[in-house]
């Protein structure tokens, strides 16, 4: 299993990163471990916006390179305030693959608070 992840920095940019553990992904991100991503490293993170699950590592790189490289910046809003816009934004063979938005993983949960 594999996910896709969009976390909202504090500048009001977003961040798209792919993760076989969200969760600790989004950990390292936040504390700014060694392994986080260099972007995050200079961009605190204030929020995960939206997460979605991916039947493979193949899949999930995929819809993660498209939401890098082709979405603008007020698409990715769209994409993470939007429930619908997913079918709208993301192109149909990429929605052939298998993709489900989990709801239920916030940052206070990544960082196991209350």
């Amino acid at each position: 299993m594999a996910y896709v992840y969009i976390v909202k920095c504090e500048d009001g940019s977003y961040y798209t990163g792919i993760a076989s553990d969200v969760k600790r992904r989004i950990k390292e991100h936040y504390k700014k471990a060694p392994t986080c991503a260099k972007y995050t490293r200079s961009h605190k993170i204030k929020e995960l916006s939206a997460v979605w699950e991916a039947s493979s590592y193949s899949c999930a790189g995929k819809l993660e390179y498209y939401i890098k490289k082709k979405l603008t910046h007020s698409k990715k809003r769209l994409l993470v305030e939007e429930k619908d816009a997913f079918k709208d934004l993301i192109p149909e063979e990429l929605q052939e693959l298998s993709y489900k938005r989990i709801e239920n993983i916030t940052l206070e949960s990544c960082l196991d608070k209350k």
